[in-house]
């Protein structure tokens, strides 16, 4: 089974999903539990980042299920 790793940046008030924007695109992880760590790891380097930018765009990050 396959998940994708999806960011998701706050823009002028509306959520929009990475892979819309260039060089954000959805990340394929072959485990949920891969793709759970990646979704904990990037919310680390996140909360530092807007630590040292209180500016920047927020984002969140999920795993989808990839339905074949």
């Amino acid at each position: 089974m396959t998940y994708l790793f999806i960011i998701f940046i706050f823009i002028h008030g509306i959520w929009v999903q990475g892979d819309e924007l260039e060089g954000w695109a959805s990340m394929p992880y072959e485990t949920l539990e891969s793709c759970l760590n990646a979704v904990s790891r990037a919310e680390a380097i996140q909360k530092d980042l807007l630590l040292v930018n209180p500016k920047g765009h927020p984002k969140r990050f999920e795993c989808q299920e990839v339905v074949e």
